[in-house]
């Protein structure tokens, strides 16, 4: 069974403590700030847009938009309030974004009221994310985009590779999973866009390779977020490898790569 001394969890999203999650969000958010960046600059969109940020967290990403869409505005949803809290904190002087608590298959928003809804690193917590991704499209104004990131486990390559951390991965994955998660659904976010009704998606990958000192600290964004899923013995086990991985990493002889998948829709 996994771990039952969780801090709290909402849908399939869990954590053991608010403080290093925060930490590990935080170093999740700079690894990838200068990819997002590119990629709202590929999309060509409006700085005047409406932007939905659909599960803001705790606002480590929400400046970015505020920034990139400086002459529109942003609203950012989570269901989670205390998060929503520290985003608010974390954004205070933000004058471009409202925050609200939402939940993805209940928006409480009008229709085609957003010319750009991103959703990062949140679909795969929700139970039914084809229920979300069709409330997306409701609230998206004719010709507006939507982009979706998130992550695909079975995208992981490393060495030393262990079948130690294939079984613990899956197992994380698999009671995700019995909590409405998907750790998986990298590879279906093309299927699941069209299930709600995009005609036009298309998927990019994303590489996130360490070779060398892990200087961007990948290896605690990817696999501290698994702990939380996993058994007190579980988790040693996930913390001893990670540890020798990073110390061949050091070395020169480890080597670690997984891919962050992008889907953009247009409605």
């Amino acid at each position: 069974m996994p771990n039952k001394e969780l801090e709290n969890s909402t849908m399939s999203y869990a954590f053991l403590k608010i403080n290093s999650e925060m930490d590990r969000l935080g170093q999740q958010a700079q690894a990838a700030r200068e990819r997002e960046f590119q990629l709202f600059s590929a999309l060509q969109l409006s700085p005047k847009a409406r932007v939905l940020e659909a599960g803001c967290g705790p606002g480590f990403i929400t400046g970015l938009l505020a920034a990139f869409f400086a002459q529109g505005n942003v609203t950012s949803i989570d269901l989670r309030e205390d998060l929503l809290q520290l985003a608010k904190k974390r954004n205070a002087d933000l004058k471009n974004v409202e925050f609200k608590k939402g939940d993805f298959c209940q928006l409480n928003e009008a229709d085609e009221s957003f010319d750009f809804i991103y959703c990062r690193l949140a679909l795969s917590h929700v139970p039914d994310p084809v229920a979300a991704l069709k409330e997306f499209r409701r609230v998206l104004k004719k010709g507006g985009t939507l982009c979706v990131t998130d992550v695909d486990d079975h995208s992981v390559i490393a060495q030393p590779e262990g079948e130690t951390a294939h079984q613990l991965l899956a197992h994380a994955a698999q009671r995700q999973a019995e909590m409405g998660g998907d750790r998986y659904i990298g590879r279906k976010l093309l299927g699941l866009c069209n299930q709600a009704g995009f005609g036009d998606t298309k998927v990019q990958l994303h590489p996130f390779t360490v070779q060398g000192e892990d200087t961007m600290g990948l290896l605690p964004v990817y696999f501290e977020g698994r702990l939380a899923y996993l058994n007190p013995v579980e988790q040693k086990a996930l913390e001893r490898w990670t540890k020798n991985l990073n110390t061949a990493l050091s070395q020169g002889t480890g080597f670690l790569s997984f891919l962050m998948f992008a889907a953009i829709a247009r409605k």
